[in-house]
């Protein structure tokens, strides 16, 4: 699958308006559930989870039950789109490509963990730091930073790919 040009579902965004996602577009959301509860309470933030649009109505996310996984984008609704990020088509296709290549990766808990902790003052550990930085799995906005960087876009440049949260990506389309 590479980036698809098909129709794709045009979702209203949160200011009313309405925009078709374009493959390589990243989207945040309010989701529902325990892991969902937990990041919204960690980062005090409405969204929660993380996604990247590949086309065809197909979105890449890293869940806590499966992993990278390809899904339907209507499985959720409100997403934010960042509608204002303006990437080439080379880029469009690069973050697709590497959104692809991450599917069957784990999702990283160690990850949501020490995110948790930072959030509640715990010193800086670089010895977990380091492992997260080596650690094989994903959380749904490091996937997101991750399929970006790999086009050249850095989204959040004060942070590492393992701490980047869907609060990040969330507070980054209010401010483009």
């Amino acid at each position: 699958m590479g980036v698809v040009s098909g129709a794709s579902p045009v979702q209203p965004s949160k200011d009313g308006s309405i925009y078709e996602p374009r493959p390589g577009d990243y989207g945040v959301v309010s989701t529902s559930g325990w892991a969902g509860f937990f990041i919204q309470l960690g980062t005090f933030s409405k969204e929660n989870h993380a996604v990247v649009y590949l086309g065809d109505g197909k979105i890449a996310e890293a869940t806590t039950g499966h992993g990278v996984i390809i899904s339907d984008v209507s499985i959720y609704e409100n997403i934010i789109w960042n509608k204002r990020e303006e990437l080439t088509d080379e880029q469009r296709t690069v973050i697709v490509r590497t959104a692809l290549s991450h599917v069957g990766d784990p999702y990283a808990f160690r990850a949501i963990a020490v995110i948790a902790m930072r959030i509640l003052g715990a010193p800086d550990w670089k010895w977990i730091e380091f492992n997260l930085a080596h650690d094989k799995g994903l959380i749904c906005s490091e996937l997101v930073a991750v399929c970006y960087l790999a086009a050249g876009i850095c989204l959040i440049p004060d942070k590492p790919l393992y701490f980047v949260t869907p609060s990040d990506l969330g507070y980054r389309l209010m401010v483009l």
